[in-house]
């Protein structure tokens, strides 16, 4: 196989099918119900001071005295969501 063979057979194994899922608006809609189900459940059990840590812990120490609150939260907020 060349390497042009094994780039296509690549994207058509795993690509196209993702980019397939991601255009249909339905299936979308879909992932983004059972994620908020999932995450309402798990916020309510047993997990939730794991859970709500998770979102609020810091991805990046602070930078020679420069503090960024880069939490997973605050970057969904600010840059997912703007």
């Amino acid at each position: 196989m060349t390497k042009d063979n094994i780039h296509q057979s690549f994207f058509k194994k795993f690509i196209s099918p993702i980019q397939i899922f991601i255009q249909d608006s339905r299936s979308v809609g879909i992932t983004l119900i059972v994620c908020t189900i999932i995450s309402l459940i798990i916020s309510n059990s047993a997990w939730s001071d794991g859970y709500t840590s998770f979102w609020h812990h810091d991805i990046l120490p602070a930078i020679q005295g420069l503090h960024l609150p880069l939490s997973p939260e605050v970057f969904i907020n600010d840059a997912l969501m703007a």
